[in-house]
């Protein structure tokens, strides 16, 4: 799990998350930098202080007028990821939303795999929710890569999306499962000798 507690708050480089087995962070259409946060006191997370934040609009920029790409971070996998979940961390100010928001899993062939979000099109996912809302991208491929997409209308308190607590697993190699597979089978075939 990547919970951001152990990197540095404030501006990132594309290399920030590579020791969690993602190779890459990259960003298009500008807008807020790609950043992790902390001690930010309305905000309301699963664990710890630290949160993440994809590239968002800020003012006087919303979001791209050529949707549906918006402002966008790309999170590319080491190894394909059989699932990728998260949380939206939420922040504790009822009147106010964050940017509208959308998070797109995709495999080799750049197919969409799954999607999850709110508002998007919008540009506002409010009203806030409560406490941090867990969300779950998996399907019928392996996902090499998460898209973040914001939308931001000037109506939010937050131009991007609060991401805490990301989980996903990668995808046996076909060696190991072939290693397990022969382990296996010559566990059975001694146990049938005796």
């Amino acid at each position: 799990m990547i919970d951001f507690e152990s990197i540095t708050p404030g501006d990132q480089n594309s290399t920030f998350l590579q020791g969690y087995g993602i190779s890459s962070v990259t960003t298009g259409g500008g807008g807020l930098p790609t950043r992790v946060y902390a001690d930010q006191p309305e905000a309301v997370l699963p664990s710890g202080t630290h949160f993440f934040t994809p590239s968002g609009g800020g003012y006087p920029n919303p979001a791209f007028s050529s949707a549906p790409d918006y402002f966008y971070t790309d999170l590319t996998f080491v190894t394909p990821v059989e699932y990728f979940s998260f949380y939206r961390a939420t922040q504790n100010v009822p009147s106010y939303g964050t940017a509208g928001w959308q998070a797109v899993a995709y495999d080799a062939f750049n197919n969409v795999v799954d999607t999850e979000g709110v508002g998007l099109a919008g540009g506002l996912d409010y009203p806030p929710p409560a406490n941090p809302v867990p969300y779950l991208l998996q399907g019928a491929a392996d996902i090499t890569k998460v898209r973040f997409r914001v939308n931001y209308n000037y109506q939010s308190t937050s131009g991007t999306v609060w991401i805490d607590d990301m989980q996903f697993n990668t995808t046996p190699e076909p060696s190991r499962c072939l290693l397990l597979g022969l382990g296996l089978t010559g566990v059975m075939l001694r146990r049938r000798r005796r």
